[in-house]
């Protein structure tokens, strides 16, 4: 039974919440934090052109932090919107160039846009960006599994091997040296 009014409690809470900021939208006095929690609440009820007014705002909003034009893009991906987290991840990479997890969003969203050019660009721009972390995350990333076989993909995921080699004439010399010094010293 207290589980029952937990529910009913935490909902009526979700309740004025919303109230609460849907005041504040009206009335412009929401910051990009509240704005993103009042779009995941319009995004559960299934209130997609609620949801996407807010998203734009954010993207177009001079005021949104970088921080926040990502987790905008992520949210249009996982959305499939892919057209307006094209447009947040644009604006996020003019801020955060070297930042290699907006450049794997960047090309997550090109391969779907069936912008392949850009999305191999892209890649490329996280592994300068990030690395082996970069390259590890891209190989971990179910979204690109679909290329992971790809020959673009593997150049580019795959870390490049140091090649050192040994001059043959000068291996020769070294176990000729010692052989010749071996012979010597145990010479009767």
């Amino acid at each position: 039974m207290t589980a029952s009014l937990d529910v009913i409690k935490f909902r009526e809470e979700g309740d004025r919440r919303e109230e609460k900021l849907e005041r504040a939208a009206k009335e412009r006095q929401l910051n990009p934090s509240e704005t993103l929690d009042l779009a995941c609440i319009y995004a559960r009820e299934g209130r997609d052109e609620e949801w996407r007014g807010l998203m734009r705002a954010l993207v177009d909003s001079t005021n949104s932090p970088p921080d926040v034009r990502l987790t905008v893009a992520r949210l249009c991906v996982n959305g499939r919107h892919w057209d307006m987290a094209e447009d947040a991840l644009s604006r996020y990479l003019k801020e955060k160039p070297n930042d290699y997890e907006g450049w794997i969003e960047q090309a997550v969203t090109s391969f779907a846009l069936n912008k392949t050019q850009a999305a191999i660009d892209a890649l490329i721009r996280a592994v300068q960006a990030g690395g082996d972390a970069a390259r590890t995350a891209m190989r971990n990333d179910q979204r690109l599994a679909p290329w992971w076989d790809a020959p673009f993909f593997r150049s580019v995921v795959t870390p490049r091997q140091r090649q050192f080699r040994q001059s043959p004439r000068r291996v020769t010399a070294c176990r000729g040296h010692r052989r010749n010094h071996e012979e010597r010293r145990f010479a009767p």
